[in-house]
């Protein structure tokens, strides 16, 4: 079984709201709200992004996202809802995987 995580570099400090973002990808979440708002401008949630984020319940996608990674979003225990932006291109494998709600 292969084990994936996401290895941050000193500049990779999270903004206010707990996203760490490169250009135009959101690759990691720090935050524990339970609603999260993606920023605009956010064309691809990369890897591992909000995995193990048990808090979160609602999250909010940009128009211009075209990407959600592997495992974006695995083991997010209490994720009820979710909308899904009409451009969206892709989905990888697993990106929802134990969502249980």
């Amino acid at each position: 079984m292969k084990k994936s995580s996401v290895v941050l570099s000193a500049d990779d400090s999270a903004n206010e709201e707990g996203f760490v973002i490169r250009g135009s990808v959101l690759t990691c979440y720090k935050g524990n709200a339970d609603t999260v708002t993606v920023p605009e401008g956010i064309k691809t949630i990369e890897e591992s992004a909000f995995k193990e984020c048990r808090n979160l319940s609602s999250i909010s996608l940009p128009e211009g996202l075209k990407s959600i990674g592997r495992d974006a979003f695995k083991n997010c225990h209490s994720l009820a809802s979710i909308s899904l932006p009409e451009g969206l291109k892709s989905i990888e494998k697993s990106a929802f995987e134990e969502c249980k709600s």
